[in-house]
């Protein structure tokens, strides 16, 4: 009996001294996680003493040594004579997957268990001192880039959004400023007839699409007022012609009202007779004509919540408004008289400058359904239109080899040659209706319809005058004719708007 209770007693000193072994040979194990050597953390309370002590009320195995969190569940306090026996309980094997988390990474923490491992004071207020609390999470780690560019733009007071802009102008009235017809044949007005007249620049100078582009920005000041900026282009609306003939392919002509003989004629650019061997006029030339006109706008305004009721929102608009609208027409021609050798040139010149300043007053309404969200905006703007005329011409006459003699009148700027400017009353509504989608809670892509009228413009083809003496042409003398006159029109634009919002 005796020699069996020494031969157990032998035994337990056995496995006693082989676990000690296998902890010495493999220095990195705490507990069931092989891989953490003695300077692990487990928690910001966590100390590592080796062969500390255990008491009475100290977890084992899976639990805590000291203070130290180690395993997932606690043990029941085990009896003080119960110790010596639990050191030599092996752990439980671990699953693969834990065993890779626990593995060492160049002497790191792996990132996975990061939060398991307390940074000191110091290393915290490194990590975060240049940032604010926001931008660091619980454990006084920095977020990423992404996530605090989304806590910033969150919640913000701030909004700017930008729209890209296809619009269309209207036909603008214009008189008939050059005209084709069949060779051998006087390009005189009426259209039509016999002689296949046609107006290819004048008339109704085209209106194209034009691109542009509109910015909005503001501030949320509180919870119900608002103030913004609003800035629109939009590109140049251009048409124009260039003709070129010596009068075999076709007659070219700058059409007037001859108020010497109380007629329609025009000046020709390029005609050939039917017979070349007499003396009637053969003339070759150029002419080149172009029509422009560009619009803008600023705005300021504030903007004051009247009622929101769950997901739709009403709000009054009222601020100042800038509209700037400029129409310029150039048209330029020369002409060889084949037979004499005498050449002329003409040029005109006319630009209508109109500044609009007033207020502008409207109401916004917006709803939205989950990511979806629409939105109209109408207002009008009513204030002082500045009108502001230039009219300018010039001419040049010359025989071969004689020098040419200038003039300062063109053939359409003449007498009425001049700045001119008035003040008027204008007013211009605006609607604006759009939906849009959120990709993000505070970024939001839209597309939408805009539509402005503006009452009170003046255009150039209201100040041309076509009515002249052929007399005075290729002098300095002017006549009654052509006169000058204020007249106004309108003008309006409308087309899409492709845009992003953006809460910044």
């Amino acid at each position: 009996m005796k020699t069996n209770v020494k031969r157990l007693a032998l035994t337990a000193m056995l496995l006693t001294g082989a676990s000690i072994a296998s902890a010495e040979q493999n220095s990195q194990s705490v507990g069931d996680f092989p891989g953490y050597g003695e300077t692990a953390y487990f928690h910001e309370d966590a100390t590592y003493a080796e062969g500390a002590e255990l008491t009475a009320t100290d977890f084992v195995g899976d639990n805590h040594v000291g203070d130290s969190h180690v395993g997932d569940l606690p043990l029941e306090p085990a009896l003080a004579g119960e110790y010596q026996a639990a050191s030599h309980v092996l752990p439980e094997p671990i699953g693969d997957g834990l065993k890779t988390l626990a593995q060492p990474f160049d002497g790191q923490l792996p990132q996975a268990l990061t939060s398991l491992r307390p940074l000191s004071g110091d290393r915290a207020k490194t990590s975060c001192e240049t940032l604010s609390d926001s931008d660091c999470d619980g454990n006084g780690l920095p977020t990423n880039l992404m996530s605090r560019l989304i806590g910033r733009l969150e919640g913000s007071d701030y909004w700017a959004s930008s729209e890209a802009l296809l619009w269309f102008t209207p036909n603008r009235s214009m008189p008939a400023l050059i005209t084709t017809s069949d060779p051998a044949t006087l390009p005189v007005l009426p259209e039509g007839g016999p002689n296949s007249v046609e107006t290819v620049f004048g008339d109704d100078i085209n209106g194209e699409p034009s691109g542009g582009i509109r910015l909005d920005f503001g501030k949320k000041m509180t919870e119900n007022l608002s103030v913004g900026g609003r800035f629109w282009w939009l590109g140049n609306n251009d048409d124009s012609y260039f003709g070129s003939d010596d009068g075999s392919n076709m007659s070219i002509g700058r059409p007037y009202f001859n108020t010497d003989i109380g007629a329609n004629d025009a000046l020709l650019v390029a005609f050939q007779p039917t017979d070349l061997s007499g003396n009637d006029p053969h003339f070759s030339g150029s002419v080149a004509g172009r029509s422009q006109l560009k619009l803008w706008a600023a705005e300021g305004y504030a903007k004051l919540n009247l009622a929101s009721i769950d997901n739709c929102k009403i709000d009054l608009i009222g601020g100042y408004t800038h509209f700037s609208i400029n129409d310029m027409l150039s048209i330029e021609s020369q002409t060889l008289d084949e037979n004499t050798a005498r050449l002329r040139r003409y040029s005109d010149y006319f630009e209508n400058d109109n500044e609009f300043n007033g207020g502008q007053i409207g109401f916004q309404f917006a709803l939205k359904r989950g990511r979806w969200s629409a939105s109209s905006l109408t207002k009008i703007h009513l204030g002082n239109m500045n009108q502001r005329v230039q009219i300018a011409g010039s001419s040049s006459d010359q025989t071969f080899p004689a020098p040419a003699t200038n003039a300062s009148n063109g053939m359409l700027a003449m007498g009425n040659q001049g700045n001119y400017e008035r003040d008027t009353f204008s007013f211009a509504p605006e609607a604006n209706i759009k939906i849009g989608y959120a990709v993000r809670d505070n970024v939001n892509f839209t597309l939408g319809y805009s539509f402005i009228y503006f009452d009170n413009v003046s255009l150039v083809g209201d100040v041309i005058d076509t009515s002249l003496d052929p007399l005075f042409l290729n002098t300095s003398v002017s006549g009654s004719n052509p006169a000058f006159k204020f007249d106004d029109s309108s003008l309006w634009v409308q087309g899409i708007d492709f845009g992003l919002t953006i809460e910044i």
